[in-house]
């Protein structure tokens, strides 16, 4: 999961706890046409939360929705206390446990090994070719996966792909796979980078838009230990 959804989604939770703190006010001071005017916005708030929701956690119903949709329907002290007290916690702790999960989730780590890239960094003056460009794409890598944009994960991973063959001296990735005289381990996971990884990253490249779309998911774009063993031997050669 996103921390930037995180937040965003906390932040509007927040916003609207104050409101339903607004509407209570207006209530307890007998303005009732105010706590019916601030009510409508308090249920503008909740359309966004709820599609916050949507977005991260699509086909699973924000929680307590019917209850929900029922007090904002209603709209008297009663409901908006229920909503203050209950249902905004409910939503903000379900978010929170499912921030939890993914800290402790293997998706939730970088997507190149950070000693990966500090190799990479230590054979930078490596006097043959300039990586300063192969390491800005691992961090960018690691920056797209950590916010969930894997759409731009599969054109970076692809995009290495094309970048490193003369590393091993070879003008294509087609020819390091067929070529390259690396280990057993090596020349499988190449392989599957090819066959798999390059066909993925070339459908969200090349492919026009159409009348309905899939979308990569985590599993799909997870090429992590196979560019992890292609850059290592890039390491190991630059070091040579």
């Amino acid at each position: 999961m996103s921390y930037r959804w995180y937040k965003e989604f906390t932040e509007k939770v927040r916003e609207a706890r104050r409101q339903c703190i607004d509407i209570l006010r207006a209530h307890d001071k007998g303005q009732h046409d105010a706590a019916a005017a601030l009510s409508k916005t308090l249920a503008r708030s909740f359309k966004q939360l709820m599609a916050l929701w949507d977005d991260q956690f699509p086909g699973k119903g924000f929680p307590n929705s019917n209850d929900i949709e029922r007090h904002l329907r209603i709209a008297e002290r009663v409901d908006i206390y229920d909503l203050l007290t209950k249902d905004l916690f409910d939503a903000e702790e379900k978010a929170l446990t499912a921030i939890r999960g993914s800290s402790t989730s293997n998706e939730s780590g970088p997507y190149v090994d950070p000693k990966r890239v500090d190799e990479l960094g230590s054979v930078a003056e490596n006097g043959r070719f300039d990586i300063s460009r192969l390491l800005l794409m691992c961090n960018e890598l690691n920056a797209a996966y950590q916010s969930r944009h894997l759409i731009s994960v599969a054109m970076l991973v692809r995009g290495i792909l094309d970048h490193v063959p003369p590393i091993f001296g070879h003008s294509s990735f087609s020819e390091v796979v067929n070529n390259y005289a690396g280990s057993k381990s090596f020349r499988e996971s190449a392989k599957h980078l090819q066959e798999s990884c390059r066909k993925i990253g070339d459908a969200y490249l090349h492919t026009q838009i159409r009348r309905t779309e899939s979308h990569p998911t985590i599993t799909q774009v997870d090429f992590r230990q196979s560019l992890d063993v292609l850059l290592a031997e890039a390491v190991r050669l630059l070091r040579s």
